[in-house]
């Protein structure tokens, strides 16, 4: 039995008629009733069909801890919830808690867009920690899920940035268009063959 990672981006964190901005390492927002509504839907969803899982690993930021905590009573998982510093957000330097439209208004537009359809790491806005490191992080992560829980099932709970170095990593990433994960939405990918494969990707609770 191969090793599963359940990779599941944390829910909203903006109502109606809220300012929606970037939300990074800095900004640390709780989840909204739609936002708690998305993790019990996914929980809902996992305990329907079974899935069961060996730990719960989350970022430290409140949203990504709140959604985890959801799901974990949702299916009756039982241990603490383990906290993993390296799935915290990317911290978005001076773009941090700013609209889309603001960053362009910035001159941002280009950087902006190459992120967004591919997964293009931009340089003027400083982001932090750099590429090269969450890279190195993520890495660790996943050589770390291997040795320590070889043919068991993880729960990771994080945020969209983050997600794209998991998809980054695979034996078979997506196309660089296609990494990106709605809020609520899930990713499962699984070792076989000494490699990281990506089994689904962005999928929402049926």
């Amino acid at each position: 039995m191969s090793t599963r990672l359940i990779l599941i981006r944390h829910g909203n964190t903006f109502g109606p008629g809220d300012k929606v901005v970037w939300c990074g390492a800095r900004t640390d927002l709780p989840l909204v009733e739609s936002g708690r509504a998305q993790a019990e839907a996914l929980g809902r969803h996992f305990a329907e069909i079974g899935q069961s899982c060996d730990a719960v690993i989350a970022g430290p930021l409140l949203r990504t801890r709140q959604h985890a905590r959801i799901i974990k009573d949702k299916i009756g998982y039982a241990r603490n919830i383990r906290i993993d510093e390296r799935l915290r957000e990317i911290n978005y330097g001076p773009w941090e808690a700013l609209s889309t439209q603001e960053i362009i208004a910035l001159g941002g537009a280009a950087e902006l867009d190459a992120w967004d359809k591919h997964a293009k790491w931009p340089q003027s806005p400083g982001w932090y920690p750099e590429e090269a490191q969450i890279k190195q992080d993520i890495t660790q992560f996943l050589e770390e899920s291997v040795a320590q829980y070889e043919g068991k099932t993880l729960f990771i709970v994080s945020s969209n940035g983050l997600m794209r170095f998991f998809a980054r990593l695979a034996e078979n990433p997506r196309a660089a268009s296609d990494l990106k994960v709605r809020t609520g939405h899930y990713c499962q990918m699984s070792w076989q063959d000494g490699a990281w494969h990506i089994d689904d990707w962005n999928r929402a609770p049926v």
